[in-house]
């Protein structure tokens, strides 16, 4: 996942043929993501729903991994979902701008 501050995409290594499925898989699980495109959190997003971010991220990469969409352990993309269920979510700082 690559990210600038509530700005996020997706980047899949080129040997995961099946990346694109994954788009599929999160939709299935209520979060709508196009492939290529931005993502972004705002501060309209409740907690909740970053949790079901992560959730859905999480259980679409164990249900591609299942399936055997996207490799096993040792492999990227479980890092990538290590890194997302490690983090924490803060309450966002607001600040004001003349």
């Amino acid at each position: 996942m690559e990210h600038f501050a509530s700005i996020f995409y997706f980047a899949f290594p080129s040997e995961e043929r099946f990346a694109s499925l994954f788009y599929y898989f999160l939709r299935a699980k209520g979060v709508h993501v196009l492939e290529g495109f931005p993502c972004f959190l705002t501060t309209t997003h409740t907690d909740a729903d970053i949790e079901k971010v992560f959730a859905a991220f999480k259980e679409s990469v164990a249900d591609m991994q299942n399936a055997g969409f996207f490799s096993k352990a040792g492999t990227v993309v479980d890092s990538i979902a290590a890194v997302a269920s490690s983090q924490s979510v803060s309450a966002p700082v607001t600040k004001k701008s003349p």
